[in-house]
């Protein structure tokens, strides 16, 4: 399971953003829906790459998106 202060640390960043990132809050709700306690709600693999690609279709790792994100920030 995430660590709350994880999940915290980054609702913050999303709703202190100005304009509000959305990049962001899609990332977080992949990153939750992950690691879901009930393994069969946990999205598939294909949905995961598909989710990823929306959104990220600049294809930069999720790394150096989240720390753009967060230079911005």
């Amino acid at each position: 399971m995430l660590s709350n202060h994880f999940i915290l640390a980054l609702m913050c960043i999303f709703i202190n953003s100005k304009p509000l990132n959305y990049t962001l809050y899609f990332f977080l709700q992949l990153i939750v829906d992950c690691w879901d306690d009930v393994a069969i709600n946990r999205p598939s693999f294909d949905h995961i790459k598909k989710s990823l690609h929306r959104i990220n279709p600049h294809k930069m790792s999720p790394v150096d998106l989240m720390m753009n994100m967060v230079r911005v920030y």
